[in-house]
C-alpha cells in the first residue's frame, strides 16, 4: 500500500514574526503547529527578551523555546538599511506577518502597513498591541501585569493588610485575555481570504477592557 505523507491545515504557507514576549510568539507558535513555515525576526543585538528568562539549560532558555519551538528564526538590525533590505526582499515571498510592537514601532522601523502591502500586494498583516491600534489608550503601554491590573486579577492577591502582590507569571496574556486565541484564527482567516480574494489588515487589541473591539477588515 502507497504511504501517504502527513499534511496539515497550514502547509505551504510562510509567515514572517516579528512578535516578542509572549502572546504574539504563541499565536504564531499555533500556526506553526498547523504546518505554516514561521521565519521568526528577532532584533539586534540581544534577540528576543524570553531569551534571557530561565530556567537557562545548555544556554537555551525553556521559556523561550516553549513559546517559539518549530520556528525558524534570523537576527537582524532593522535599523540598518542592509537589514532592512534583507527584510523587504522576504516580504514578497511571506503569505502573513504579524508583530506585537507598540502602535506606531512597525512603521518608525519602516514597515508599516502601506509600505508592506506595496512590497507584497496579497500578504495579511496582523498587528497586536494592549489596546489596539486607534483609541484612548493606544498609545499607553501595555504588558501582562498591567493587563492583570486592569482585570481585577492583581487585587486578589496579597496580604489582607498590604498591598497587592504582583502576579510572577504571564496570566493575563496567554490565560485570560483572547489576543492570541483571535489572532491565530484570523491569522488563518486572513491567509485563506488573501489567497482567493485580496489584502487583509487585522487589529488586534489584547487588554481584557478592550477585548470586544477584534476586528478583521478583508
Amino acid at each position: 500500500m502507497e504511504s501517504i505523507a502527513p499534511t496539515h491545515m497550514l502547509g505551504g504557507y510562510k509567515v514572517i514574526d516579528f512578535t516578542q514576549a509572549v502572546a504574539g510568539p504563541t499565536a504564531t507558535l499555533m500556526l506553526a503547529e498547523m504546518g505554516a513555515e514561521v521565519i521568526k525576526v528577532e532584533l539586534m543585538p540581544n534577540g528576543d527578551l524570553t531569551r534571557a528568562i530561565p530556567l537557562i539549560k545548555n544556554g537555551r532558555s525553556g521559556y523561550f523555546v516553549q513559546h517559539n519551538r518549530g520556528k525558524k528564526s534570523i537576527c537582524v538590525d532593522v535599523k540598518n538599511p542592509e537589514g532592512l533590505a534583507l527584510i523587504e526582499g522576504l516580504i514578497p515571498h511571506m503569505d502573513v506577518l504579524m508583530e506585537n510592537f507598540a502602535p506606531g514601532v512597525i512603521g518608525r522601523l519602516g514597515l508599516d502597513y502601506q509600505t508592506v502591502k506595496g512590497l507584497n500586494p496579497r500578504i495579511m498583516m496582523c498587528s497586536l498591541s494592549a489596546s489596539g491600534q486607534t483609541g484612548p489608550l493606544a498609545n499607553e503601554p501595555g504588558f501582562d501585569t498591567l493587563g492583570a491590573a486592569y482585570s481585577g486579577i492583581t487585587s486578589m492577591g496579597g496580604e489582607a493588610d498590604g498591598s497587592p502582590y504582583v502576579p510572577q507569571a504571564a496570566m493575563s496574556a496567554p490565560a485570560l485575555t483572547p489576543r492570541w486565541r483571535f489572532a491565530q484564527p484570523c491569522s488563518i482567516a486572513g491567509v485563506q481570504a488573501v489567497a482567493s480574494t485580496s489584502t487583509c489588515r487585522c487589529w488586534m487589541p489584547t487588554s481584557i477592557t478592550m477585548r470586544s473591539a477584534f476586528r478583521c477588515i478583508v
